[in-house]
């Protein structure tokens, strides 16, 4: 992304881009805190149940991670930037407890201009079935619902606007593109 390029363009500091470990333990948490177990898990590890502990194993793995950057960097930058996946939002708490000395940066992005870069980068090199896919959003019809693999579990709703209570199972791709950026 355009953050991450322009960080890394900077001569003290340096990005990581969206660190899968961080999603990993947000989406497990989550599911934890709501009594369910992790995927591939046949019970719910104990370093989930409470918040302390979760917060000690991200505090723990950031500071490996900084060690490893910050250690093997050629040009030994001294500022790192962690650009997190977007349904990490609601595990921010968990986050600024594990680095309260951290500075938060939130950015926001129009919903609608999103939904069509995100298309945009489904559709690459078919420049037909994107103008297609285009003309039939504009219609209100769609046969392209399985080309974009969205997965709602990843997409969190805040507030109670109610052209947001669309059942998951009837919603639209449309919707929830939108919703994450909302």
């Amino acid at each position: 992304t355009l953050v991450v390029k322009a960080t890394n363009a900077l001569p003290t500091a340096m990005a990581v881009d969206e660190p899968d470990i961080y999603s990993v333990i947000a989406m497990a948490y989550e599911k934890a805190q709501e009594g369910e177990n992790p995927i591939d898990a046949e019970k719910i590890p104990d370093v989930l149940l409470k918040k302390e502990s979760v917060v000690a194993l991200v505090k723990n793995f950031t500071v490996l991670f900084n060690y490893y950057f910050l250690r093997n960097d050629e040009k030994e930058r001294s500022t790192i930037l962690y650009k997190l996946k977007p349904h990490m939002m609601t595990f921010g708490e968990v986050m600024g407890e594990a680095h309260p000395e951290a500075s938060t940066i939130f950015l926001y992005r129009n919903g609608l201009e999103t939904v069509e870069s995100t298309v945009r980068v489904q559709y690459a090199g078919y420049k037909k079935e994107y103008q297609h896919w285009v003309k039939c959003m504009k219609r209100g019809r769609s046969r392209h619902e399985d080309m974009v693999d969205l997965l709602p579990d990843h997409y969190v709703l805040f507030g109670d606007d109610p052209k947001l209570e669309t059942p998951p199972e009837q919603a639209h791709q449309l919707y929830y593109l939108t919703c994450l950026w909302q």
